[in-house]
């Protein structure tokens, strides 16, 4: 024994006073920390905007701290490349399809300027940011408690997050309108009340301009936005006093959003009829989403004729079904509206084992399932008085209808149309929930009865305690379960990211890039994910893309063609060496197929060196048998390729 621990034994009482100091210095580090979250919670009540922004602030910094946040589809990729003018562009322009073009006009105005900013991804997010503030504050406007901010968390773990780190120009627009309709129900809710303000009327005016600039984002998201709220703002209207006033607001506020955003739509359509390069892109897109958007049209049997009329092969309806259709005269609007007519396409796909299907692959999702699981959640902060709970059954089974009319009229919808509007009923359950939940008293009160003194023991009640200690138990497993699963699904889908962001950059650096240099992208073989959201559009300056997807047949699609002198793209893909073939097997043996059918000739694909895992390669023209020993030949898929 050395002479510190002989010290140290000798003198216990300076053990136990160190040991008194360090528990001193942990009860004040949590002491400060409680003080810190009531004084960030008082916010909520005296500058609830403020709460609002500094809540928002904190849910985004985690989110960006701890996931890859990045452009959810292809679709958000080649749009920021059109506006930025690289790319998939060669100057800034305003056409972005699915945008109105006056969000276009805007970002092509600062891409103009500042052409290495971000414009596009920064301008997504923002609007993220604006959204989530909104919600917040409604949330807290009615008075902040701990149940009511709980609720808005759940929400943002079950679809927010999702929005957040899957970044899509259809969500951001569902959740911007979103957020202008709450604002529209909070109003609606202080005037049932009896407040006088005129910052409740500001509130109300406020609505219409979130909702119509969603509508700008994405015209079909207002649309769906408003088929879920009519019925909500005709619960307020009837189950609130003042019903006439609150009718007439709600009605004007309708009228206003409706009509303005027809307005923008059609200024929008007369703008591209205006230019005669855009004059017919909307007319034949309409038709050219039934082959490959909406998969109505297939190949059989019973529908050969209707290709046969046009002098189609099986081959030429594959290719314009994975989304080769670049062949103006094969594939032009008179033979598609022929195939559309020469058979009851609609016969097939209107179907209840369709529509039962689809649920049946909806409900398999991950984040369906979490979206199920959190419903325990909703039911239990929301109020139970004024049929709250039949609002919020009633508007579920809305979202489901609709699901189920789109499956069965249009397609099977992806994750960013069908978990917008099944966590609509959640956005709406914000201004419903009670300041302090039914069953929290119930438990405070059992609480009490479980400590009280023995001499009160008779007056326990078992039979209230234990079924509340089961719930609680199960809501606090269902609570991590789904934590837990919605954190992973996207922190999966952010190791996804990052193997697509390693891919471009791969690309960006390989010797298949270059000013004179052009890569053909075959729909989802080209990771165009792997752009950052946050990326100067300086750094895929040299990057000149031909995307073969919904961009073909536009005046962006032959301006690139124009650029490297390409008339028929088929015969470049075998004739040039500078133009690069990114394609899965299957898409190259159909394009084999394709130019032998109608070019005569028979071709095989050189591999390129290999760039991370894409497959890039390009196409020989064979002259005689013994050259297929020198270059690969297209085999066939091993599976369908989706």
């Amino acid at each position: 024994m050395n002479a510190t621990e002989m010290q140290a034994r000798s003198n216990p009482t300076q053990e136990q006073s160190s040991h008194t100091e360090k528990q001193t210095v942990a009860s004040r580090v949590v002491t400060n920390f409680w003080r810190l979250v009531d004084r960030f919670e008082s916010l909520a009540d005296s500058r609830p905007i403020l709460f609002a922004v500094l809540t928002t602030a904190i849910m985004f910094a985690v989110t960006f701290g701890v996931f890859v946040p990045g452009f959810d589809t292809n679709d958000d990729a080649i749009m920021s490349m059109i506006a930025s003018g690289v790319g998939f562009g060669l100057k800034p322009d305003e056409h972005l399809i699915f945008s109105n073009v006056l969000i276009g006009q805007v970002l092509k105005t600062m891409y103009t300027w500042l052409p290495s900013v971000p414009w596009y991804g920064c301008y997504l997010v923002a609007l993220q940011a604006l959204a989530n503030v909104i919600m917040v504050y409604c949330t807290v406007r009615r008075g902040y408690s701990r149940p009511r901010i709980r609720c808005y968390l759940i929400y943002f773990f079950v679809a927010g997050l999702y929005f957040l780190n899957n970044l899509q120009f259809t969500t951001t627009a569902f959740m911007v309108g979103q957020s202008g309709a709450l604002l529209s129900l909070l109003s609606l809710q202080r005037y049932a009340q009896g407040e006088r303000s005129w910052r409740i009327g500001l509130t109300l005016c406020l609505a219409a301009p979130l909702m119509i600039l969603g509508g700008l984002i994405r015209f079909e998201s207002l649309m769906l936005l408003l088929v879920l709220l009519m019925p909500v703002w005709a619960f307020f209207i009837y189950v609130r006093p003042l019903r006439r006033q609150n009718f007439l607001r709600v009605a004007a506020l309708a009228s206003i959003v409706i009509f303005v955003s027809l307005a923008c739509k059609s200024y929008n359509t007369a703008y591209y009829e205006a230019d005669p390069a855009w004059r017919d892109f909307y007319s034949y897109n309409r038709l050219r989403v039934n082959f490959n958007d909406l998969r109505l049209v297939r190949y059989s049997e019973e529908s050969k004729t209707a290709f046969d009329s046009v002098g189609w092969s099986k081959n030429d309806a594959g290719m314009i079904y994975e989304w080769y259709y670049d062949d103006e005269q094969r594939y032009s609007a008179a033979n598609l509206t022929a195939i559309l007519e020469g058979y009851n396409w609609a016969r097939e796909r209107i179907s209840p084992a369709n529509v039962v299907d689809g649920l049946y692959i909806t409900l398999q999702q991950p984040k369906c399932w979490i979206l199920l699981m959190a419903y325990p959640f909703l039911l239990y902060y929301v109020d139970r008085r004024h049929f709250n709970l039949q609002l919020l059954t009633g508007v579920s089974v809305l979202a489901w209808t609709v699901i189920a009319g789109l499956i069965m009229f249009e397609k099977l919808p992806p994750d960013r149309v069908w978990l917008p509007a099944l966590g609509f009923p959640f956005a709406v359950g914000l201004l419903l929930t009670n300041k302090q939940s039914e069953y929290a008293s119930k438990l405070n009160m059992c609480w009490t009865l479980i400590t009280c003194p023995a001499e009160r023991a008779s007056e326990r009640k078992y039979y209230t305690i234990y079924p509340f200690r089961i719930f609680i138990a199960l809501l606090a497993l269902n609570t991590m379960f789904c934590l837990w699963n919605a954190n992973y699904s996207q922190h999966r889908r952010s190791r996804a990211r990052v193997r697509q962001h390693k891919t471009m950059d791969a690309l960006l650096a390989s010797p298949h890039v270059g000013k004179d240099k052009l890569i053909v992208g075959w729909a989802n073989s080209l990771p165009y994910e792997g752009v950052r959201i946050f990326a100067s559009a300086n750094s895929i300056r040299h990057l000149h893309l031909l995307v073969l997807g919904w961009p073909q047949r536009t005046p962006l699609h032959q301006a690139i063609k124009d650029r490297f002198g390409i008339d028929d793209l088929a015969r470049s893909l075998y004739q040039r060496k500078d133009i690069f073939l990114v394609a899965e097997p299957g898409y190259q043996k159909m394009l084999a197929d394709y130019i032998q059918e109608h070019y005569q000739a028979e071709i095989g694909y050189l591999e390129c060196p290999k760039v991370s895992n894409l497959n890039i390669v390009q196409g020989v023209r064979l002259e005689r048998a013994e050259d297929s020993k020198q270059f690969r030949m297209a085999a066939p898929p091993k599976s369908k390729p989706q």
